[in-house]
């Protein structure tokens, strides 16, 4: 896991151990959205719930979200779907679990107006996390969804003086947050892993 910081510091994780490393076997793409990694340490485990007040029934399933989001990067993932009623921290509680996978100077994106703008943001980092969404989602933005959730791509032309393309591809950790979000497809309903937070 690239650390971020200007050392080139990644964490190697293997045979059940990880421990921080001053070079990394492979290259790692950063943009403007990477920030630094937190260095690793061995703590207390349910301190996150101190930070991350989620039912207790559902914590498993955001523990084995974090972890395959940290270590299992050439896979499906599923979508974390944090619901709640207004006032119980929804936008923090995305931004605690973002900072724990890739955090980021702007750990919360608004959900696109377009798959353009989609393309653009969910390209850029390896977690997009996407706040208060409402209602019935676009059917494009449903799709888009689904596809950075297996595996995406765009295509377009690469200059407006040649006719070269430029080929966009992505497979990305999506969270999302909101009060009255209305899943009416059913692959989006498929990928789906929604979590409840308590007030």
């Amino acid at each position: 896991i690239d650390m971020g910081d200007n050392a080139g510091r990644v964490i190697k994780i293997g045979g059940g151990k990880w421990s921080v490393v001053d070079s990394a076997p492979v290259l790692f793409r950063r943009t403007k959205l990477t920030g630094t990694m937190p260095h690793p340490h061995t703590g207390e485990l349910s301190r996150l719930w101190d930070f991350v007040p989620i039912a207790e029934s559902d914590r498993p399933l955001l523990l084995a979200f974090m972890v395959q989001a940290l270590i299992e990067a050439d896979v499906p993932h599923p979508i974390l779907l944090l619901l709640a009623e207004q006032g119980a921290a929804k936008s923090s509680i995305t931004r605690a679990v973002v900072s724990l996978l890739d955090p980021s100077p702007v750990p919360l994106r608004q959900p696109p107006r377009d798959q353009t703008g989609w393309v653009t943001a969910a390209s850029a980092s390896w977690v997009v996390a996407l706040d208060n969404l409402s209602g019935t989602l676009p059917e494009w933005l449903s799709d888009s969804l689904c596809r950075a959730s297996t595996g995406d791509g765009d295509v377009r032309r690469q200059l407006y003086t040649d006719s070269d393309v430029a080929v966009v591809r992505f497979r990305r950790v999506v969270v999302g947050n909101g009060v009255d979000v209305v899943v009416d497809r059913g692959d989006l309903g498929e990928r789906l892993l929604p979590v409840d937070l308590k007030r």
